[in-house]
């Protein structure tokens, strides 16, 4: 119960104080490094922007829920999710936007990846983190993630 309370006013909290409010970039913020410069790495990054990730949590958090909703990769390096933090039976919906860099291609369906978190309304989870992953693409659209 101790660590339900503080969890539930921080959700209490971001659901008075504007839980709607927009998250948008910054039209000055450049964009982020890159696509390695190689045909596979092309490949995957066209392969990447046309998927939409859904349903998906990036970590385990113990008693709150926070999963993805819908996440979308941008060709200027950004990305952008709507999704929503639970604990118990209160719900908190909220965006995150980000940038991604990735290392050069394995195949044009794999590749390393760094996604960081620039912006969020997410309550407990700050701006800054950065997730290293191996991300790949399967034929029917869905994906596989394993965290590094």
């Amino acid at each position: 119960m101790k660590r339900t309370l503080p969890i539930l006013a921080l959700l209490l909290a971001a659901a008075c104080g504007g839980k709607d409010a927009p998250i948008e970039a910054a039209a000055d913020t450049p964009s982020g490094p890159e696509i390695p410069d190689d045909a596979t790495s092309s490949r995957f990054a066209s392969r990447l922007m046309g998927l939409t990730i859904s349903n998906w949590a990036p970590d385990d958090s113990g008693d709150v829920e926070f999963r993805y909703t819908d996440l979308q990769f941008r060709a200027d390096n950004s990305w952008h999710a709507q999704g929503y933090v639970a604990v118990l039976d209160e719900r908190v919906d909220c965006k995150e936007l980000g940038t991604w860099s990735m290392d050069p291609a394995e195949s044009e369906s794999t590749a390393a990846m760094t996604w960081t978190l620039d912006k969020t309304t997410c309550p407990g989870r700050e701006a800054g983190r950065e997730l290293r992953l191996e991300m790949t693409i399967l034929k029917d659209g869905s994906f596989k993630v394993r965290m590094r």
